[in-house]
């Protein structure tokens, strides 16, 4: 939630930019990200339940509070409401943001060889996280706001590929940092 309303803020260029309709529109996006954010926990719990009962047990899956039925329904129906809202907001961005972020979660958790499972991979599994955390929680909301709520045309900005970059950055060492773990376990 803070990450999407620092994002907003990345497109202005003016203390009049800053509007009771970009803190609507900043909310209005709350929803639809906790949705693509909970489909790629609901993947991945589904995908490793058998895991999760041994090193997780008190996840949803894992501990018995959310049949299988129920997460699956979870699974599809988060992606759904995130696409719908984004089309809903009229917005683009937010709409391809959301399917690419909808392959890549699935890509990462589901179990399918020899494309799929790419958690399993390190450089996949890294390449995973920097553009889930970093790239598409930034590119698809920056432009949403900059096009669609400010109506201005889509720059990137100094301050958009400063972030970028420190999010590449920091999302590469949280990879090195899981996959590390993930090797020594």
């Amino acid at each position: 939630i803070a990450a999407l309303l620092s994002v907003s803020l990345l497109p202005l260029q003016s203390p009049a930019d800053f509007t009771p309709k970009l803190i609507i529109e900043a909310f209005k996006c709350m929803v639809p990200a906790i949705m693509m954010n909970n489909y790629a926990n609901a993947i991945n719990q589904l995908a490793d339940v058998h895991i999760d009962k041994v090193n997780k047990p008190y996840l949803p899956l894992a501990c018995g509070d959310f049949s299988m039925g129920e997460g699956l329904a979870i699974t599809i129906a988060s992606p759904l409401m995130a696409v719908a809202m984004g089309i809903m907001l009229r917005s683009p961005p937010l709409v391809i943001g959301f399917i690419i972020w909808c392959i890549v979660g699935g890509a990462y958790s589901i179990d399918l060889p020899p494309l799929l499972r790419w958690k399993g991979n390190p450089l996949m599994a890294a390449v995973t996280i920097i553009s889930m955390n970093g790239l598409l929680l930034l590119f698809p909301f920056f432009i949403h706001f900059q096009k669609i709520v400010l109506g201005n045309p889509v720059a990137f900005t100094k301050p958009v590929l400063f972030t970028a970059a420190y999010m590449v950055i920091w999302n590469a060492a949280i990879a090195f940092v899981k996959v590390t773990n993930s090797e020594i376990e």
